[in-house]
């Protein structure tokens, strides 16, 4: 049975240790050669630093709740990353209802936390691997400040995970019900799995990470339409929102239904939202040039809804027959924007795509429509006569062969 979770509780989200230890990652895996490749999980962790004490660098003591403790690096044989290493890092936090905690934003630390299970996957950055952004900017909060360094002075983002790999990530839950999963991932596949303790979940999300991008300080790309990236990314973002405090618990009754799924490639996360008059909509972010100030970025999404979750939502029953259109509106003027959209329905789900829009802040809207009922024309019957012949004809415009006539 679902569990209410303690109000303010907030934990970062280690490796698995034990067979029944919840709130952490199960298993990371990547389709490599036509098979999935599990990760090996190594004993290094990031180095937690050292401070200045009497002219000497003392290394600091990791603190309990010290993240390094919990974002952990893992081997996937087979796996080659930007760096040419098959190294990955995994981090993750959970957060309840009523949490207010700088970790979960910092850029807005008084805040309350979204409850959901946050989830990352990157390149391992434990040897110092670090690559310089791309737009070649140098306002940012992460430079290089070693000397001996080529990229000394320098804004550094982290590595890429190897294009075009898929990857899956199991994680198990204590509480959250996984009622929306939204991803940067393509081909986004989620399956559930319910645990033997109260209110616990195994969660499995698959997919091939979007090639993303990444804001450096000043950014405008609400309101500067020349706006650009600052640099690319190549890696797993993922949020795991428990229905019955999406959208303030609206939808608390589609709860413990399968989960609703929606991946797109912007740098931001992002909630979907869902209303009678306009269905499901996702707005998406971001600026309208890639790092090279010339190159307009185009937004993909994907999602997916299995039909008992969409007959919740929408309040009717839906199935294989049920019609949908999607379309992509640009949010400050509410007009339709040129996109590549399907909606495919099956015997189980509805499935989404939009991709060729541009930004900066668009919205993807999926509605339900009802099929226009069409009358059929009606036929009409006449009698016609030839001497002592009489025949009668029907259709939708009856008329006498030669020789007869009507009567």
């Amino acid at each position: 049975m679902p569990v209410v979770p303690a109000d303010g509780s907030f934990s970062w989200v280690g490796p698995c240790e034990t067979d029944t230890q919840l709130d952490c990652f199960e298993s990371i895996s990547a389709l490599i050669g036509g098979a999935w490749v599990m990760a090996e999980l190594t004993p290094r962790l990031s180095d937690p630093g050292s401070t200045l004490i009497d002219g000497q660098w003392v290394k600091n003591e990791p603190a309990p709740d010290w993240y390094g403790w919990f974002n952990r690096e893992w081997r996937i044989p087979g796996l080659v990353n930007e760096d040419g290493s098959s190294t990955i890092a995994t981090s993750g936090r959970i957060a309840s209802p009523g949490t207010i905690d700088s970790r979960c934003s910092p850029l807005l630390p008084n805040e309350p936390c979204l409850p959901m299970l946050n989830i990352s996957v990157t390149a391992s950055t434990i040897d110092g691997f670090r690559m310089p952004w791309e737009s070649g900017s140098k306002n940012c909060a992460w430079k290089s400040t070693n000397e001996s360094s080529p990229y000394f002075g320098m804004c550094l983002r982290e590595g890429h995970l190897q294009l075009g790999v898929k990857f899956r990530v199991t994680v198990r839950t204590s509480w959250i019900l996984p009622t929306v999963v939204v991803s940067k991932t393509d081909e986004t596949l989620v399956t559930v799995e319910r645990l033997p303790q109260d209110g616990a979940n195994r969660v499995t999300v698959e997919g091939t990470p979007y090639k993303t991008v990444g804001l450096g300080p000043g950014v405008d790309y609400k309101n500067d339409p020349n706006s650009r990236a600052s640099w690319n990314d190549v890696i797993i973002k993922m949020q795991v929102l428990d229905g019955r405090y999406w959208r303030g618990g609206t939808y608390s009754k589609c709860a413990e239904l399968p989960s609703l799924v929606v991946a797109d490639n912007t740098w931001s996360p992002n909630s979907p939202t869902f209303s009678s008059s306009n269905g499901l909509e996702l707005n998406v972010t971001n600026p309208h040039y890639d790092t090279d100030g010339t190159t307009p970025l185009e937004g993909r999404y994907n999602g997916i809804v299995p039909f008992l979750t969409a007959s919740c939502l929408w309040g009717k029953d839906l199935n294989s027959k049920s019609q949908f259109i999607a379309e992509v509106i640009e949010s400050s003027t509410g007009e339709k924007k040129a996109a590549t959209t399907a909606v495919s329905v099956n015997a189980a789900e509805l499935k989404i795509s939009a991709s060729g829009f541009t930004f900066s802040s668009p919205t993807i809207r999926v509605k339900s429509v009802t099929p226009s009922s069409t009358v059929s024309p009606k036929k009409i019957t006449i009698t016609c006569k030839k001497g002592k012949t009489i025949k009668k004809i029907t259709s939708l415009k009856p008329k006498c062969a030669a020789g007869y006539k009507k009567v």
